[in-house]
């Protein structure tokens, strides 16, 4: 036999069949941990049998089984207070004003490989397929895989420009040394950035030639911007741009020291005049050496490659 009791919390409400050996016995209601106490037997009224058995016995017994009697055991219902509240599995934020992000983390963009035209990543360096750097050569298109001739200036499918400017984006008036000595004349006062040796010596190459037929005249105009080049050319293999006022104005005052000794008399083979030239040719040679240097690779603290490298 099962005695129904009802748990009497207002937040739950359940029908329990409790077997009868719970008698006399508290019990917590399944759903909300609540405290029930099942009564004793002795106190629970049992309602007459709806079919009782016949007197005579002869007479056949009803076919359905008699069900067994329902009780109602009122329920004492503790204090909301007293009910122990079950932890959340997803506890809201401390701070509910933070809300959470709005934008997913993007995949990196793909590029392609100018050389080969495989697939990369727009941060990659070289191509995993030819292991050159992904962003030099002129076969395919950087933006979109196109391929195209090397004379191409855009890609005819993106409208990119492709030789016109490197993927760094430092714009260039061409690979050739003319369009560098005309990127150096229109860069005459930037002294930030940086300057491969194609672009520095495309613009001495010319220098020298306008100085010849000028008669000396053109130093005057491509001072500033020779000043600036060689700037950016030490800039460019991680150099500060100091270096260059160091010795351009060390071979001025040594310059201007050896004419007042000329002046004075002092000859030529005289221990001081023999110092001051291999002063001289040093200072030459460490600003050749530092002008000949291939470019730092990758980005340094004064920008981009211009390789692209």
């Amino acid at each position: 036999m099962s005695i129904a009791v009802m748990c009497r919390n207002p937040y739950c409400l359940s029908n329990l069949n409790v077997p009868d050996n719970f008698a006399g016995q508290t019990i917590n209601c399944p759903g909300c941990k609540a405290p029930i106490d099942i009564p004793p037997l002795e106190s629970i009224p049992i309602a007459p049998e709806s079919n009782p058995m016949p007197a005579n016995l002869t007479e056949s017994p009803p076919t359905t089984m008699p069900t067994g009697p329902t009780v109602t055991v009122p329920v004492y219902i503790p204090p909301h207070e007293s009910i122990p509240i079950a932890p959340m599995a997803n506890p809201m934020p401390v701070n509910i004003s933070e809300s959470p992000p709005t934008t997913m983390p993007t995949e990196p963009t793909l590029k392609y490989c100018r050389t080969c035209g495989n697939q990369v990543y727009e941060n990659a360096i070289a191509c995993m397929q030819c292991g050159v750097p992904a962003k030099i050569g002129k076969v395919f298109c950087y933006h979109c895989g196109n391929q195209t001739l090397p004379e191409a200036v855009i890609c005819v499918r993106c409208g990119v420009p492709t030789n016109s400017t490197n993927t760094t984006g430092v714009s260039v008036s061409g690979d050739s040394l003319w369009g560098y000595f005309v990127k150096c004349l229109k860069e005459y006062v930037t002294f930030t950035g940086r300057a491969r040796r194609r672009e520095f010596w495309g613009f001495t190459l010319f220098s020298i030639l306008f100085f010849i037929p000028t008669l000396g005249l053109s130093y005057f105009v491509l001072l500033l911007p020779t000043f600036a080049v060689h700037w950016r050319r030490l800039h460019d293999i991680g150099k500060s741009g100091l270096w260059s006022l160091i010795w351009n104005c060390g071979l001025f005052i040594i310059g201007h020291f050896l004419n007042v000794l000329e002046k004075r008399g002092v000859p030529d083979d005289s221990p001081i005049i023999v110092v001051f030239g291999f002063v001289i040719i040093g200072i030459l040679l460490l600003a050749l050496i530092f002008l000949c240097r291939d470019s730092s690779p990758g980005e340094n603290q004064y920008g981009p490659n211009p390789k692209g490298v």
